[in-house]
């Protein structure tokens, strides 16, 4: 259960030391960078993930990532339109943001199957800035639920 971090922006190293601290210090990380990561696309990154099918998502620290104060990951769907819940699953869009800190809630609920990626997108357009922070945060249990009374 490692969260998969991308690296396609490459314009400021102090963002991304801090986005990297962020993350190392909420959960375990395999990141991807390099050159030929620089500039790359959603598709292209969707694309070379694509192998590794057991992902359902995958986090994109790109040029709105170093340039935001809170450094927002963008999140994304990994699921192909060939898949049978293809529509289910990004009904609320592919992606959205959420924190570093949030990323391996995201994860784990997503691989542990308790919660839906539309939901999580969801909750994020419920944010301010439309981007996740996490369940503490917004007060909602899993899937993005109100708690009950």
């Amino acid at each position: 259960m490692v969260t998969v971090v991308v690296r396609t922006d490459y314009s400021d190293n102090v963002a991304w030391r801090r986005v990297r601290a962020a993350l190392d210090n909420t959960g375990p990380t395999f990141v991807i960078e390099g050159p030929e990561w620089d500039g790359a696309t959603v598709d292209e990154v969707l694309e070379a993930s694509a192998p590794h099918a057991v992902l359902a998502v995958v986090f994109i620290a790109d040029a709105q990532t170093m340039s935001s104060a809170e450094y927002p990951l963008l999140a994304v769907a990994s699921i192909t339109p060939d898949h049978d819940d293809y529509e289910e699953t990004i009904w609320n869009g592919r992606d959205f943001r959420t924190l570093p800190r949030a990323s391996h809630e995201i994860h784990r609920g997503l691989e542990l199957l308790t919660d839906a990626f539309a939901s999580l997108a969801s909750v994020a357009h419920s944010h301010p800035g439309v981007v996740f922070r996490g369940r503490q945060f917004s007060g909602r249990g899993p899937a993005g639920a109100k708690p009950s009374a």
